[in-house]
C-alpha cells in the first residue's frame, strides 16, 4: 500500500533574513525612533543570514558541508569561491562587507572591557557634569559602524553580497528568500 507525507524543508536562512528584513521595515517606520538597540539588533542578524547562507549554499553542493560547518566564515566563504575556480577577493566588495559586519559582531560578542576617556576638565565637579554626556564615551569602532548611516547602507550591502553568491553559484534570487521548500513524498509500505 502506499501512502502519501507532507513535508515543508525549512532553511535556517530563511529564518534569519526574513527576521532581518523585518528590522530593516522598523528603521523605516516613521514612527520608530532609531536606536543603538535596532543597529546592534540590524548587525547581529546580519551575521546571522549572511552565515546562514553560506551554510545554505555549502550543504547544497558538498556532502561534507557538516564537517567543514564550524569552520571560521572566513575559510567557509574561501571554500564557496574554490568550489567555483574563483578567488574571493577580501579587498573590494561585496566582501569588505563581509569583514565589517564580522568584525563588529566578533566586537559585540567577544569584546573586552575598554576605557573611553572625556576631555580634561578644571574641576571634579565639571568632569562629572561631562559624564552625564554619554556620546563622549563611545569607543572608536562602535562610533564607525553602529549607526544610522552604516545601518541604512547595509541593507544596499548585505542585497549585493547575496547577489555576488548568487551570481557565484547561478542561482535565482528565490534561492536567497525562500522560506520553505515543500512537496509531498510517497512512501511505500
Amino acid at each position: 500500500m502506499t501512502k502519501y507525507q507532507p513535508y515543508k524543508a525549512i532553511t535556517a536562512h530563511s529564518l534569519s533574513v526574513s527576521t532581518l528584513n523585518a528590522l530593516y521595515r522598523r528603521l523605516k517606520d516613521p514612527d520608530t525612533k532609531p536606536e543603538q538597540h535596532l543597529f546592534i539588533t540590524i548587525i547581529v542578524f546580519l551575521a546571522f543570514s549572511i552565515e546562514s547562507y553560506v551554510n545554505h549554499l555549502g550543504a547544497g553542493h558538498l556532502s561534507i558541508w557538516d564537517q567543514l560547518e564550524r569552520l571560521h566564515w572566513k575559510k567557509k566563504i574561501t571554500i564557496l569561491h574554490k568550489i567555483n575556480n574563483k578567488k574571493p577577493d577580501w579587498g573590494a566588495q561585496p566582501l569588505q562587507f563581509v569583514q565589517e559586519v564580522f568584525t563588529i559582531r566578533d566586537k559585540l560578542a567577544h569584546g573586552k572591557p575598554e576605557t573611553v576617556r572625556g576631555p580634561l576638565t578644571d574641576s571634579e565637579d565639571e568632569a562629572m557634569e561631562l559624564l552625564k554626556e554619554h556620546d563622549l564615551y563611545v569607543p572608536a569602532w562602535q562610533k564607525k559602524h553602529i549607526n544610522l548611516e552604516w545601518i541604512i547602507q547595509s541593507e544596499k550591502k548585505y542585497d549585493s553580497l547575496i547577489n555576488h553568491f548568487l551570481v557565484l553559484f547561478r542561482k535565482h534570487e528565490i534561492d536567497s528568500v525562500t522560506i520553505a521548500f515543500t512537496g509531498v513524498e510517497e512512501i511505500k509500505e
